[in-house]
């Protein structure tokens, strides 16, 4: 029953909107938007590889952010504040809708840095997701695999992602009922409590503790986003295409650059996701300096 409901309300997918740009560069912003020093690194770097795409930042409800150059997008509250916000976001295909005349996304958190102008080259390469992969290295004990890849650093058809997620609602509804019974970012909404009450005394019905499972797996999961793309989204779309490991060591670096960088056939790569995280000094030679930046800004000017 609850299965034939949710096929009821979740709708294959079918583009309403036709494709009329190539990518959109997201920028995902805190709580209370503001871009400290640090950061204003990713943003000196995008400026100058990349100053002819567009480029949005990603808001709290009622909280935008504003710098010449760029858009700005508001988004719900209860997705900021923490990593598992986020990855509902992302995981909801209610979010993709906004961006459907878009065939790409490039999502740039302000942790990354971007090396070269080749964008363009990498939306011609035609995968469907691609981003700086996990190395089996000290930085990342909880890998176990080599695979792409980090999200915060990323490329992702819009179309192809949107399939998954709705494939995966009318395929498992409790990801969908979850989703729709969160009321705030960070707490457990009232619903929870009873929905485990009636999976207690309904033992037969799974559907009710699967919901909550969802949920709570969806809060203590760093990467649950990072996984659902590159390991999951293929089984729910089996046409999605996630780079291999080597295109993903060329496109980003995050943990353990230097083995990275050897892994690569010591090449740099198009950029990379928490370069000051990991080992700042390898990148420190890469910046851009603010002067640079001053005199791209007067050249455009």
């Amino acid at each position: 029953m609850i299965r034939a409901l949710t096929r009821a309300l979740v709708r294959p997918y079918r583009r309403t909107t036709p494709i009329t740009k190539r990518v959109a560069v997201l920028i995902p912003m805190r709580s209370e938007p503001a871009i400290s020093d640090e950061e204003m690194v990713a943003v000196r770097q995008l400026e100058h590889f990349l100053p002819d795409h567009e480029r949005f930042f990603l808001t709290p409800k009622g909280r935008p952010f504003h710098m010449e150059g760029y858009g700005c997008v508001e988004c719900p509250r209860k997705y900021f504040g923490s990593i598992g916000a986020h990855s509902r976001m992302l995981l909801n295909p209610d979010f993709y809708k906004r961006f459907e005349e878009y065939e790409y996304l490039f999502f740039y958190h302000l942790d990354s840095i971007v090396l070269s102008p080749d964008l363009e080259r990498w939306m011609d390469e035609d995968w469907d997701y691609i981003g700086p992969p996990w190395v089996i290295s000290q930085d990342t004990p909880w890998v176990k695999r080599q695979r792409v890849g980090n999200c915060g650093f990323s490329l992702l058809r819009v179309e192809a992602i949107t399939k998954a997620l709705l494939n995966r609602y009318r395929a498992e509804p409790s990801y969908y009922w979850s989703d729709k019974f969160i009321r705030s970012g960070a707490r457990m909404p009232w619903v929870f409590p009873l929905l485990r009450k009636l999976g207690d005394s309904l033992p037969s019905v799974k559907f009710f503790s699967r919901t909550v499972q969802r949920w709570e797996k969806s809060e203590s999961q760093a990467h649950n986003m990072d996984l659902f793309f590159s390991d999951e989204a293929s089984i729910y779309n089996p046409e999605f295409r996630v780079a291999p490991f080597e295109e993903g060591l060329k496109f980003g670096f995050e943990a353990d650059p230097r083995k990275c960088f050897e892994l690569n056939g010591h090449r740099m790569p198009f950029g990379a996701h928490a370069w000051y995280k990991f080992d700042r000094q390898f990148w420190e030679p890469h910046l851009l300096s603010t002067s640079t930046h001053a005199h791209d800004e007067q050249s455009v000017g």
